[in-house]
């Protein structure tokens, strides 16, 4: 079992009556599939809108002068 800081996500609680509590978090958890033990990155929905934006811009692209991966 993992254990995630859900700080900075998007949280939702419920209404607490008689105790009975229920949070929510809106993360995006992303893990290298032939891994699935392996470790996992947490991305609350801003970081992960900018990552995708920035992919988009091209500037996650690898430079051309990096050797090949292998």
């Amino acid at each position: 079992m993992y254990e995630i800081k859900l700080s900075g996500s998007v949280e939702f609680r419920s209404a607490c009556d008689g105790g009975s509590c229920v949070e929510t978090a809106m993360v995006i958890l992303v893990r290298d599939s032939k891994d699935p033990d392996g470790p996992v990155q947490v991305y609350t929905l801003d970081e992960w809108h900018a990552h995708i934006e920035a992919a988009k811009a091209g500037k996650l692209d690898v430079p051309a002068e990096w050797p090949a991966a292998g």
